[in-house]
């Protein structure tokens, strides 16, 4: 009968419990390392700015009835951009209710 025999106990060893020494905080490496956290946010964020600005115009001047095209000036483009962004928030508003 296996079941029965006694099993053999492993010894531990024991751990080191004496007190590490923690290096010395480096508070000049700490807030150069949060301010360039915050840059890298910022930088994320505007590519992100940058990219749906590409994508909002790649749509419309891809959209036919948009009246987008290279000749466009920037400032019936931006109106366009408006007038879409502003029914977005419509839709937003319906379906947030």
């Amino acid at each position: 009968m296996s079941f029965l025999r006694k099993k053999e106990v492993i010894p531990q060893t024991k751990s080191d419990d004496s007190p590490k020494e923690t290096p010395p905080r480096d508070l000049l490496s700490e807030e150069f390392n949060e301010l360039a956290g915050e840059e890298r946010k910022g930088i994320n964020r505007r590519i992100f700015d940058l990219e749906s600005a590409e994508r909002i115009l790649l749509e419309l001047a891809i959209d036919k009835e948009s009246g987008i095209s290279p000749t466009t000036s920037l400032l019936e483009i931006l109106q366009k951009i408006r007038e879409e962004l502003k029914d977005i928030r419509q839709v937003k508003e319906v379906l947030d209710q």
